[in-house]
Formats: C-alpha cells, structure tokens, sequence
C-alpha cells in the first residue's frame, strides 16, 4: 500500500504564505511546484524569494530549473553580496572560494554572492518594474485575487503600438485595491501581446484597443498615461 505524502507545513510570512527560511541555509535547493510552494506562476513565485530575502537581510539567486521550468525553481540564499576585489561587510579580505559565484568568509562565517552588482543595486528598479514603465496610456482592470497577489487586464501602448496588457502586483496586507502610490515598488509580472496579432483571432479593429471590450471600455481600476507623468487615480475600487 502506498503512503499517502504528507503535505509541508507552510508558515506565514510572504505574499505566498511560503517559510523560505528553510531553504535559506546557504545550500542549493531544487523545489518542485505544488509541494514546496504553491501553484503560481514561476517568475511570481522568483519574486516573493526575491522579497523574502529582503526581509531576512540576505540576497538570493534563483532560477527556472533547465529541463523542466514550469515544474521546478532553484534557490540559493547568501548572507550578502560582493563585487570582485571587495571585502567582507565584516572588513576581512581573506575569502575562501566555494563555487564560481559563492565565497565564504572564515573571519564572521558569512556565505557571500560573487556578483558584480553590489548591494546598492538591489533597490533598483526589477525587469517587471521595468516593462511596466516602458508602456504609455495604461488602463488596467482588476481581475482576480489569489495567493496574495493582484491580477489585472487591460491594454497599453508599447513604442506607441497598442498591445494587450496582463499584469500581476504583490497584495499588500489589509489592503484590497491596487495603490498607485508604491505600484512599480509591487508589480511583479507583466506580459504584453501585439494588438495585431489578436485582430484576425477576435476580428477587432486594429486600431480601437476598446474593440476587446466589445466596443465599451470597462471602468478602469487604474489608468496612467505614461511618459513621465505621475500616476493617476481613475477609481480605484473595492473587492467585493
């Protein structure tokens, strides 16, 4: 007879609701999708390590897994991050070489990432923040809520072509619309599609993205027009 797996316990702590700190002991860890996390999207879930790091004071290298990347992520945490040449935070230069990208301290014991993006990098703007403040003329509308995290849909405008716009933003605790005041600082996954490409399948008109809405647009949760300008408040509704 064959047992039935015990599923892990997860503690509370990020968007997930995943305790990274298990897998934060400075080893690699391959993890599989629906055991050691939820079923998210992979580069959501990249995301909330990312956050989890931060909270914990440590950096952390994660990947899709090379042959099965829906099904698989690796993680690695670090104590902290150095560029070549660079010391220790603790200020020992003598650093022990344990893999091409990993040092290890034997002064305070720390796990260093080799990188040559020091640590005043990390508040930069991520590669989600990115693709979102490259579009102009945003409308987005909330779709759905789950695992923590927001859904919308709408459309926007990529080197003034029109695409169609999903995009997922991190869940604030006890808040329950999308806040324009932190939303590059939440986002954590955009994807865009060609308004072309989706005409002929929908028969919409290239040129009216309000063609997908048969020909009425939604009551948009958030609209920006992009180009530098600040971020406007359209209506930013409740969830029901």
């Amino acid at each position: 007879m064959r047992r039935k797996k015990t599923p892990p316990a997860f503690s509370v702590g990020d968007a997930l609701g995943v305790d990274w700190e298990r897998w934060a002991d400075g080893r690699p860890f391959r993890l599989k999708r629906k055991r050691h996390y939820p079923d998210a999207d992979p580069a959501v879930v990249r995301a909330d390590v990312r956050a989890a790091a931060k909270r914990m004071g440590k950096t952390v290298v994660t990947a899709r897994d090379r042959f099965i990347p829906h099904k698989y992520i690796w993680v690695q945490f670090a104590d902290h991050k150095v560029a070549p040449g660079q010391p220790c935070p603790c200020g020992s230069r003598r650093l022990l070489r344990v893999h091409p990208n990993f040092l290890r301290c034997p002064e305070c014991n720390a796990q260093l990432l080799l990188s040559e993006e020091v640590e005043e990098t990390e508040e930069k703007d991520s590669r989600a923040t990115r693709k979102l403040r490259a579009l102009t003329d945003v409308h987005l509308e909330r779709r759905a809520q789950s695992d923590g995290f927001e859904q919308y849909r709408g459309y926007a405008r990529k080197h003034d072509a029109p695409v169609l716009l999903w995009a997922d933003f991190r869940l604030k605790p006890r808040e329950d619309h999308l806040d324009q005041k932190d939303v590059f600082d939440r986002v954590v996954a955009v994807q865009t599609v060609p308004f072309p490409e989706l005409t002929e399948l929908f028969e919409a008109d290239h040129g009216d993205v309000s063609s997908l809405w048969n020909g009425r647009e939604p009551d948009w949760d958030f609209v920006w027009e992009g180009g530098g300008e600040e971020l406007e408040e359209d209506s930013l509704s409740e969830i029901d």
